[in-house]
């Protein structure tokens, strides 16, 4: 049954236009949802190969971009092009910019970090007190879009720990975590800045 049949013209192509984008709204859903599920089962099998003996020890970040590799050539077109911000972002990088290189502590609500930036793109961070420091967590940082990047020695975080980066003066700066907290940074010593990016 024809329900726009006795329906006024512009009234009749309302009605079909919603119906075909609801349609339409539907099958992209389905079509996002399908490639979430085969993204996560490819990005598993790359984890895996990353994991197993013998696999060669690189900076954190060159480990990151050789994940993103193996993701990208499992991925088929729809997985791709839901991965695609990641995969730009770790095309252009390394960028450890100059502006960051130093020493800083960061603070939250109930922690803080003794963080060095190297120019070269490492860092180190432990957790300080009035005590005595404690572990220290390694890896590669970067600075793409307004945004840091973490890469960690230790464990394999993917995606990438983006945290969007307010700079709020020469010496110091506020980020987003994934989370939404904040977490505030100042400057306390300056390194060497070799091989850092302008």
């Amino acid at each position: 049954m024809d329900f726009n049949r006795n329906l006024p013209p512009p009234v009749s192509w309302i009605t079909r236009g919603l119906a075909y984008g609801f349609g339409l709204f539907v099958i992209i859903g389905l079509l996002v949802s399908v490639g979430k599920g085969r993204l996560a089962g490819n990005t598993q099998l790359c984890l895996e190969e990353a994991g197993r003996p013998g696999s060669a020890k690189k900076s954190a970040l060159a480990n990151a971009q050789a994940l993103g590799a193996c993701i990208k050539g499992k991925n088929g077109l729809l997985e791709n092009t839901l991965i695609g911000p990641t995969h730009k972002m770790l095309k252009a990088l390394p960028h450890a910019s100059c502006k960051f290189v130093g020493r800083w502590k960061s603070s939250k609500t109930a922690t803080g970090y003794e963080i060095s930036l190297h120019g070269n793109g490492d860092f180190s961070a432990r957790p300080w007190s009035d005590r005595e420091f404690t572990e220290i967590i390694a890896g590669s940082w970067a600075v793409y879009d307004n945004h840091l990047v973490w890469f960690y020695n230790e464990g394999t975080v993917w995606p990438p720990d983006v945290n969007r980066m307010l700079v709020t003066g020469p010496n110091s700066f506020t980020l987003t975590e994934m989370n939404g907290s904040k977490t505030d940074f100042l400057r306390f010593d300056a390194l060497p800045p070799e091989n850092c990016a302008p």
